[in-house]
């Protein structure tokens, strides 16, 4: 048995009705069925209300992390300059999943 990760995902671009929400909610769904051990923090940059989270299956681990700062503005330094780190807002991780 390996051991559980903390697994970050971005899921900034779920509060935008289209193809990206749905994508990100697939992922999201399938990795809690077929790794249901690990932990997923759901990571969410901007000032708005994160509002629905990705469905998961029940028993997964998650939690919801806000970054509250302007979301271009926070991914524009994360990007170019990786400041902060992802782990300034979700704490230690062992993989990060951006889109």
């Amino acid at each position: 048995m390996s051991t559980p990760l903390r697994i970050a995902l971005d899921c900034s671009h779920h509060a935008i009705p289209g193809g990206i929400r749905t994508r990100i909610g697939n992922m999201v769904h399938a990795l809690g069925r077929v790794a249901p051990e690990h932990e997923y923090l759901l990571y969410y940059r901007g000032l708005y209300r994160p509002g629905t989270a990705p469905h998961l299956p029940p028993g997964t681990r998650a939690h919801t992390v806000h970054a509250r700062a302007p979301r271009r503005l926070l991914a524009c330094l994360e990007n170019r300059l990786g400041l902060p780190p992802v782990e300034y807002w979700t704490g230690a991780i062992d993989v990060f999943h951006g889109t």
